[in-house]
């Protein structure tokens, strides 16, 4: 299974749960291509995968070598990661390829189309293409994916199930201090996508700043999308925008 990202892994966590269970005596390995937080990677899947490692680059020589050492009888990629030769070099030794949680985003939309002359080559090597919504499915077609191959079967990050936090948690540890406060979690927070754009770290902040002014109890729990900003929000913590010195973090 091949993943790009941290959070397509995560996204891909109770699918891959589903695999080992249904097939109990076959391996799952799973690529990602990011470089980001690959020790996160591991843990998540350190119960579900028998390797976790760097997808190769897509050229011949070395797909080959990898094909050859692992010996798919499926591969399955999430979400939009369209590899020409790796699609071609699955289908020359006869294993499965599914793309699943299947999206093309409105940005990338039209750099696709413009290199639509590729895909009619490339996707009829997908045995099945499960498209996370309708329109995204009707995406696949427009690029050349054959019809009776393209279904819509939703979006992973809605299949999951909840776990309790083991006791020893830092956030569950948080959370018993902070009880019976009630608590604000703004999560997935994005920087500007352009100039002029309001970076969400400041909005959340600013709101939370007019909020204990009639909820002075109210805990803010701000969690960026991306771990590198993490630093950078926490730089934000001003004391004016906490109800004490001693507040959340």
């Amino acid at each position: 299974m091949h993943a790009v990202s941290v959070g397509e892994v995560l996204a891909c966590l109770e699918f891959a749960r589903k695999l080992r269970t249904a097939f109990p005596n076959s391996r799952l390995f799973v690529s990602a291509s990011h470089h980001r937080r690959p020790r996160h990677r591991r843990r998540k899947l350190r119960d579900i995968a028998d390797g976790v490692f760097y997808a190769p680059v897509d050229y011949v020589w070395v797909l080959r070598r990898v094909l050859r050492t692992l010996r798919p009888s499926a591969i399955i990629v999430a979400e939009t990661e369209i590899w020409p030769n790796l699609f071609r070099e699955v289908h020359r030794i006869g294993a499965g390829l599914a793309i699943v949680n299947g999206r093309i985003s409105d940005k990338a939309l039209p750099k696709y189309l413009r290199h639509r002359w590729l895909f009619p080559a490339v996707l009829p090597a997908v045995d099945t293409i499960l498209a996370q919504t309708d329109e995204m499915r009707r995406r696949f077609l427009a690029l050349g994916a054959p019809e009776d191959r393209v279904r819509t079967g939703g979006n992973f990050k809605y299949d999951f199930e909840p776990r309790a936090a083991a006791a020893d948690s830092p956030a569950v540890q948080w959370m018993d201090r902070m009880r019976p406060a009630p608590i604000w979690i703004a999560a997935s927070t994005m920087p500007p996508a352009q100039t002029g754009d309001i970076d969400e770290d400041d909005a959340v902040i600013a709101a939370y700043q007019r909020i204990l002014q009639q909820h002075p109890d109210l805990a803010l729990v701000l969690v960026p999308r991306k771990p590198e900003r993490f630093d950078s929000a926490a730089a934000k913590r001003r004391p004016r925008a906490w109800p004490s010195s001693d507040g959340p973090p």
